[in-house]
């Protein structure tokens, strides 16, 4: 009779501890956590559920302490050592608790210590690969998004480049659609500049461009961005600028290139600078042909 009364409250344990199971292994399916402190906020939980199993599968020498080496290495794994150390004080106090409700036993007593100093070693030999093996994918991703960025940069003048310009163009355009407002695209070249390059050298047309870039760079204002689009030439694009209002930019720009940049021969540098506002049934590669068009035809009426 005995034997069956303790079979039977072994076999309502062990049906608690699996419907426990079920429960968390069902919540952590249907809720997406918010943050890493929700994650840790639930290792704590689950040490003060084990407590509570521990009480009422009878206290001292109930076998639910040894689930908490579940939670301790879950912690260990995914936190920094402070959040660990907290966690490590909580389950000693976890541990401690069974003894001021069943009394003082020296042999449960050394052996939950032993279970600390286990959980503590657990804790090390865990985190510290696991740390290693993220601050490896952190330098990992770092690099990635700086090489990224660097494909995206003109090495010549440090601007973006035609690659940059046309991922900018085409999200410009979603938002300019989506608010209702003006986009337009300007192109820029430097009059003359083949001459400088056959007449001085590539190292004097080199310093042009980068004296022409940093002016640039320095002159437009937000939302403008500017690029390098090839050559001698510059991409603009003017978000919420329609192209009848970009007369006085190109003055403004003009002036300060002709004041800031010089050719070899001390002459100021002149700019060229077309323009062409984008339809709504435009694409990014159509309102890039306009504006160089448009560059076409500022040439044109120069030499006529």
């Amino acid at each position: 009779m005995f034997a069956r009364l303790v079979y039977e409250s072994f076999r309502r344990q062990k049906r608690r501890k699996l419907l426990a199971g079920v429960a968390i292994t069902l919540g952590m399916h249907r809720k997406r956590f918010a943050s890493w402190s929700v994650l840790l906020g639930t290792s704590y939980g689950a040490v003060v559920a084990l407590e509570v199993m521990q009480w009422l599968g009878g206290g001292i020498g109930a076998p639910y302490e040894r689930a908490i080496l579940l939670p301790v290495f879950f912690v260990a794994a995914i936190h920094p050592p402070r959040r660990i150390a907290v966690f490590l004080g909580f389950v000693a106090l976890a541990l401690v608790i069974p003894f001021l409700y069943d009394g003082w036993d020296a042999q449960a007593a050394g052996a939950s210590l032993a279970s600390l100093v286990i959980y503590m070693g657990l804790s090390l030999g865990v985190n510290v690969p696991m740390s290693a093996i993220r601050a490896q994918r952190l330098a990992h991703a770092a690099d990635e998004a700086a090489a990224r960025e660097e494909a995206r940069l003109d090495a010549l003048t440090g601007l973006h480049n035609r690659r940059a310009f046309n991922e900018a163009l085409a999200e410009e355009m979603k938002l300019a659609r989506r608010l209702e407002i003006p986009l337009s695209v300007g192109m820029i070249d430097i009059v003359n500049f083949k001459e400088i390059n056959d007449r001085w050298s590539p190292a004097e047309g080199d310093r042009c461009l980068r004296e022409v870039a940093e002016t640039l760079a320095a002159s437009v204002r937000d939302p403008d961005q500017i690029f390098r689009w090839g050559g001698d030439e510059f991409a603009l694009i003017l978000t919420g600028t329609a192209a009848a209002d970009t007369e006085s930019l190109r003055e403004r720009l003009a002036a300060l290139i002709a004041e800031a940049c010089n050719r070899p021969d001390d002459q100021p540098i002149e700019i060229q600078f077309g323009v062409a506002q984008a339809q709504n049934d435009e694409t990014p590669e159509e309102i890039v042909e306009m504006a160089g068009l448009a560059l076409t035809a500022a040439k044109m009426d120069r030499t006529a």
